[in-house]
């Protein structure tokens, strides 16, 4: 009898193992490479396949050269939206376009789009065997369908191909004229949109996709003027890679949703705020990273412990309640003294074993979620999907009106 967990090694590449896995199509193997540590399945002349191909920003002259001989010689392509530009300049008048716009049409809602062209991909592999999927920018940047992909095609007997391509961020950094390094936060729009805070440091520089609208740019700005200053000045970048002169808007963070030329293709670049840190953690900790010996002002004598900082956070917290009626700076700068004591009971701690700073900061968020009424955990309950698959519902990605 053959084992349940055999090894192929006729597979491609390395060597696999293989388990018994029902699919639509019958009982088929689910391979795992060894090596690799990634699902694919045995290749054989009856494989379905899904090829995902990057479209880039929207110049054709950005596509790869292997994108660019698949989506010119494949008779069918679908494509998660037609709108993008690179389709109506690159593709042959004899492809025929499966466009998935009318998903995103009927939809109340992002979650319920990117579940459904799954689906449908994963029933026209079946069916035809090979399919080629198109989608806007690299398909591994900010692309919820793909994720989903990864996630199901194997379960469902589909070999997954992914062909890299050029996403919004390299002509965008290219139109700011700045490096991705040292470090830059990349983020969704519509996640900074729906938070009360950005959830980045304001000492690093930030580039989020997807502001493709008024109404989101109004709300991303509501978001972060609670971290900025209304003043600080952001960059809206619009078309960038997309074959027109890509533009650069400078604006004051209230008057971003005033810009006329927000669009599909428009990005926004928070720049570091100037001076430091506004982050509690990656801001005072940095402060008191140093050894307890090393460290100055009312620490300086001895090694400091739990019951110092607790004694600091006593009078600290003291000042804040004579302070509460003062019009000056006197709350602000007692409320500071509270979290440098409170961050160096997080320095006693992790110097101890205790905690980090980060476990207590899970902690505070934790209890104000249970203050809102809500229980510690997120609870995200996935709308219901097609044809009984189990796909986890993520975010809205990459949403073109």
């Amino acid at each position: 009898m053959t084992p349940a967990h055999a090894l192929a090694p006729h597979c491609s590449g390395s060597t696999t193992l293989c388990v018994p896995q029902e699919s639509r199509r019958g009982r088929r193997p689910h391979c795992i490479a060894l090596t690799a540590r990634s699902p694919c399945v045995c290749a054989s002349a009856s494989a379905t396949r899904i090829t995902v191909v990057g479209l880039g920003p929207g110049d054709p002259g950005m596509l790869t050269r292997e994108a660019f001989e698949l989506l010119t010689s494949a008779p069918t392509v679908h494509v998660r939206t037609a709108t993008h530009p690179t389709l109506a300049k690159l593709l042959p008048p004899t492809t025929q376009v499966h466009s998935y716009d009318e998903i995103y049409e009927a939809a109340v809602t992002l979650q319920e789009v990117y579940p459904r062209v799954v689906s449908h991909l994963l029933d026209a592999a079946e069916q035809q065997g090979d399919v080629v999927y198109a989608v806007p920018g690299d398909p591994s940047v900010a692309e919820a369908t793909v994720r989903l992909l990864r996630e199901h095609a194997p379960g469902a007997g589909v070999n997954l191909r992914v062909l890299p391509g050029v996403s919004f961020i390299e002509p965008t950094l290219a139109a700011l004229g700045i490096d991705l390094l040292p470090s830059l936060h990349l983020g969704d729009a519509l996640d900074v949109a729906a938070a009360g805070h950005p959830g980045f440091n304001a000492s690093t520089p930030a580039l989020l996709s997807q502001l493709y609208s008024k109404a989101v740019a109004g709300d991303v700005k509501l978001t972060l003027m609670n971290q900025y200053p209304d003043t600080h000045e952001v960059a809206l970048v619009h078309d960038a890679g997309s074959g027109t002169c890509a533009s650069v808007e400078w604006t004051p963070i209230h008057a971003i949703d005033f810009s006329t030329r927000i669009g599909a293709r428009t990005s926004l670049y928070v720049p570091p705020l100037p001076g430091g840190s506004c982050s509690w953690e990656a801001g005072i900790m940095d402060a008191l990273s140093n050894s307890r010996d090393d460290l100055t002002g009312p620490w300086a004598e001895g090694d400091p412990t739990h019951n110092d900082a607790a004694e600091a956070l006593v009078d600290a917290a003291t000042a804040v309640a004579d302070a509460v009626d003062d019009t000056g700076h006197a709350l602000r700068d007692a409320l500071a003294d509270v979290l440098v004591a409170v961050a160096l009971h997080a320095h006693v701690a992790a110097d101890e074993g205790q905690f980090t700073a980060a476990d207590l900061l899970a902690a505070a968020a934790r209890k104000a979620r249970e203050m809102q009424g809500s229980s510690g955990e997120q609870e995200n309950e996935p709308p219901a999907v097609p044809a009984g698959r189990g796909y986890v519902v993520d975010d809205g990605i990459e949403h073109t009106d």
